[in-house]
């Protein structure tokens, strides 16, 4: 399978490439899709990749980026996180494209697309709580769309990225052996 990743505000990392390996070593083509162009920023805390994607991109932007990658990729699968799930979740309800599945975590810009449903077979893996909205009450005003799945998740938002503050390892191991044992 093609996978195209949609990475969080800290961009590239060492993080996204042991994910990226991972993915390769199960048979799969992977490529990333960053915010910064493909640079390495090596961002440190949620504070500074906030300042570096304000400087280098929007969501809007990121969204049209990540689109235009989709479209010339042409993945099967599609993997977000955070500022990359909510850009995956505007994508979802693009017709036309090679996509099979998608898979959203933590998106939390999702609280100003909320009115989208998806065209291909989607899901949200919803953190436990954003200061920014009721996670709740998102996933209750989402849930019976068709093509979506709706995961209430136990962890916090970021829990993926060993950068994020909110990172859990025991969530990250879990959710990686998911993606893995996906049926294609």
């Amino acid at each position: 399978m093609k996978y195209l990743i949609l990475t969080d505000i800290f961009g590239l990392s060492v993080w996204t490439d042991a994910l990226k390996l991972t993915l390769e070593d199960a048979g799969h083509h992977v490529m990333m899709f960053d915010p910064y162009k493909g640079k390495y920023l090596e961002l440190q805390d949620e504070s500074s990749a906030y300042d570096a994607f304000c400087q280098h991109s929007t969501h809007d932007n990121y969204y049209l980026d990540a689109l235009g990658e989709v479209k010339r990729f042409a993945p099967d699968t599609l993997i977000g996180f955070s500022a990359g799930a909510s850009a995956a979740w505007r994508i979802a309800n693009v017709k036309g494209l090679s996509l099979s599945q998608i898979h959203c975590f933590y998106p939390s810009q999702i609280r100003y697309f909320h009115d989208l449903s998806p065209k291909y077979s989607c899901q949200l893996i919803l953190p436990s709580f954003e200061s920014s909205f009721d996670v709740a009450a998102m996933g209750e005003y989402l849930k019976g769309r068709a093509k979506l799945e709706i995961v209430m998740s136990e962890y916090g938002h970021g829990f993926m990225n060993p950068l994020s503050a909110g990172y859990e390892k025991q969530a990250e191991t879990y959710w990686l052996a998911y993606l893995l044992d996906k049926p294609e």
